[in-house]
């Protein structure tokens, strides 16, 4: 069996590159980002799920308990607008799930933000998660393998 130096080569050339990307999501040296310092129009990626309301209002029927929708873990909220009430902050943002497939428009509390590691992100990173990149360098990977 011939040992093809090069394609292992490029074979840990891609691996660095993906765990550099990868690590680059999860691993930042920027301060904590303030949710209640949140930018409009910038893009946000979630640590943990949060609830999205369909209005600011509290839900009072089933009906309205219905819309609510939930954000799941590394989904996405862009802020399109920013209101504070005596009590709290809202967000009405335009929230996407991981894959970056669209949730919907709605409210986000900013103390249901407390406690996230929220990354800002921009353009299309907003819409593509680390694991679709692992994917496809795995995809990558394993056709370069199937033709040696």
């Amino acid at each position: 069996m011939r040992i093809n130096h090069h394609h292992i080569f490029l074979q840990i050339a891609l691996a660095a590159v993906a765990l550099s990307f990868f690590l680059c999501g999860y691993l930042s040296a920027d301060e904590p980002i303030n949710p209640t310092k949140l930018e409009k129009g910038k893009t946000y990626r979630l640590s943990h799920p949060v609830i999205l309301y369909p209005s600011r209002e509290k839900p009072r029927t089933t009906e309205e308990f219905k819309d609510i929708k939930k954000i799941p873990r590394h989904g996405t909220i862009r802020i399109l607008k920013r209101a504070e009430d005596e009590e709290r902050i809202w967000y009405f943002v335009s929230a996407r799930d991981s894959k970056g497939e669209k949730i919907g428009k709605g409210w986000v509390m900013s103390g249901n933000l407390a406690g996230q590691r929220l990354e800002k992100v921009s353009g299309r990173e907003s819409r593509a998660s680390n694991r679709d990149a692992i994917r496809l360098m795995k995809t990558i990977w394993g056709d370069k393998l199937r033709q040696e």
